[in-house]
């Protein structure tokens, strides 16, 4: 009782201390993470002969989600620095694990609960410990990909990791900390990529899963934070055509030719050859929605607002569907694909209204700067 209460008084002095709320939204990064669920979800679930290389380029919507994370981070720490000459580091983190930690938890807890049921979501004792302490992607890389229903958590591990220091390097450094520790991120991860390539580490379960690695995409993200910051950004829309369906393209093509998702090793060239289309690819993807002026379908909206839920409950039903059939048959696969992305919506909208919903009004507390749509 008495830590609850010492908790409770914690939370009442940071909030306090929180200044008045201002407002930013941008619409066009809910389309953009319903985009890049939609495009890891298209890699999870079909799979269709002589097009395989296509669909598995889906899997580098981890890496936008990252870049648009990071983006938003950058943006709203440099915003809560102007307004308030500081940054409320607790603040910071008790909106990271309000977000966060109660959707990754429960994940956890129905993995370790099905897989005493179903042995198709047996989930291994061992990764209990590293998935407790956001160290989901090491054991990955140490025990292959052997969590089942749990395995999106990986990303999360990073994503965490990523934000440890962000916080305290902005309050200390501003935004030439945040400039130098982003830039720093790139010989670190293409430095990394040789090494990987050298010492033979598969693509799929190591290099992939590596945190530094991964950083060059946060790093990515906030560098165009900070340059967009009181920075406008316009183009015609036929250029914003263009930077989209180059990116695909891009992508696709890169897939094709590197694999970058195989298990066989590939040489360092190879490695940091396709690590750098894939980063240019996000970027571009980025810029060509970045603030484009178009009405958003309040449906896209939606379904952005709750693309962490469909990210984390999609790999269960791909589990229920696929259990028993070792491969279904050609076109098929998309009549599952579409019943999977149905009840993964359904799921993850009664997750944001009735789990995620009190945890998000508590994480208003801690909101300087507010960058969700203002619904009644």
């Amino acid at each position: 009782m008495n830590n609850s209460g010492t908790q409770d008084s914690t939370v009442v002095d940071i909030g306090r201390a929180m200044p008045s709320k201002q407002q930013f939204y941008q619409p066009e990064l809910d389309l953009l993470r319903f985009f890049a669920f939609l495009m890891v979800f298209v890699a999870h679930t079909v799979n269709l002969p002589h097009f395989n290389w296509v669909f598995q380029a889906g899997g580098y919507g981890v890496c936008l989600f990252f870049l648009l994370s990071a983006y938003l981070i950058a943006e709203l720490l440099m915003r809560e620095r102007d307004s308030t000459q500081s940054v409320h580091v607790r603040a910071f983190f008790a909106r990271r694990i309000l977000r966060i930690w109660p959707v990754y938890f429960l994940v956890i807890g129905l993995g370790i609960g099905f897989g005493e049921l179903v042995p198709v979501f047996h989930v291994p004792a061992q990764s209990i410990p590293w998935l407790l302490f956001m160290a989901g992607n090491f054991y990955v890389m140490h025990h292959g990909w052997t969590l089942n229903a749990l395995g999106p958590l990986w990303s999360l591990s990073i994503e965490e990791q990523f934000y440890l220091a962000i916080p305290a390097i902005t309050k200390i450094g501003g935004r030439r900390g945040l400039w130098f520790t982003a830039c720093l991120c790139f010989p670190l991860a293409y430095g990394t990529l040789l090494w990987l390539g050298r010492t033979h580490a598969s693509p799929s379960s190591q290099v992939w899963v590596n945190s530094l690695v991964q950083f060059q995409f946060f790093a990515a993200g906030t560098l165009l934070g900070l340059y967009f910051h009181e920075r406008d950004w316009k183009l015609a829309r036929w250029k914003r055509i263009g930077l989209v369906a180059a990116s695909g393209v891009a992508l696709a093509a890169g897939q094709k030719a590197i694999h970058l998702h195989q298990t066989a090793p590939l040489q360092a060239s190879s490695l940091c050859l396709g690590y750098f289309v894939v980063l240019l690819c996000c970027t571009l993807l980025f810029l060509g929605v970045f603030r484009a002026q178009f009405h958003l379908p309040r449906v896209l909206g939606y379904l952005g607002r709750i693309s962490y839920g469909l990210y984390v409950y999609q790999t269960f039903f791909l589990l229920i569907f696929l259990y028993g059939r070792h491969r279904v048959p050609g076109w098929q696969v998309l009549r599952f694909a579409l019943l999977i992305l149905i009840l993964t919506i359904f799921i993850s909208s009664l997750s944001y209204h009735f789990f995620e919903r009190p945890f998000l009004c508590l994480k208003q507390r801690f909101t300087c700067i507010n960058s969700t749509e203002i619904t009644n």
